[in-house]
């Protein structure tokens, strides 16, 4: 349990590098494709769904989307934490393959089969290499922080 509360941090740290990665290389994607980032479509997405999009301000859809955001990734991180003892790597190429796991099982996967965005094999190769770098930066990162967040430390 101790794996993925640690995970679990790690992945919320990490999303903040993943999100400035997102951002910065968002200037080399294809212009039709530049502008909301994929967290903000999403959760403009499930906002729709719920019927509640059009009563909420514009910067309370921003911290809805951060806040789901960083909470995706804290989860992603929790499986990472489960997962990192049982693959014979060192912790951020762990981290990385379950970053690139992640964004296999996200955007080839259950995105589109909800029908919330576009298979990756429809987006430009812009969009999907930005994705595929920010997901890979997570991993890395989340990888790297899991020896060094201590739960015991949290705990006391």
């Amino acid at each position: 349990m101790h794996n993925v509360i640690r995970g679990g941090i790690a992945g919320a740290i990490a999303t903040a590098p993943m999100t400035w990665t997102m951002k910065a290389a968002d200037r080399y994607v294809p212009r039709q494709s530049q502008g909301r980032l994929p967290p903000r479509q999403i959760t403009e997405h499930a906002l729709e769904k719920a019927a509640v999009k059009h009563r909420l301000a514009n910067d309370h859809i921003d911290a809805l989307t951060v806040a789901a955001h960083y909470g995706f990734g804290a989860a992603a991180g929790g499986l990472l934490g489960a997962a990192a003892g049982r693959l014979p790597l060192p912790r951020p190429i762990a981290g990385a393959a379950v970053g690139m796991a992640v964004w296999a099982a996200s955007y080839l996967g259950w995105l589109p089969a909800a029908k919330v965005r576009r298979s990756a094999i429809e987006e430009p190769a812009g969009r999907n290499m930005q994705m595929i770098v920010a997901h890979l930066v997570w991993g890395a990162v989340a990888g790297s922080l899991l020896d060094a967040v201590s739960v015991r430390e949290l705990e006391s």
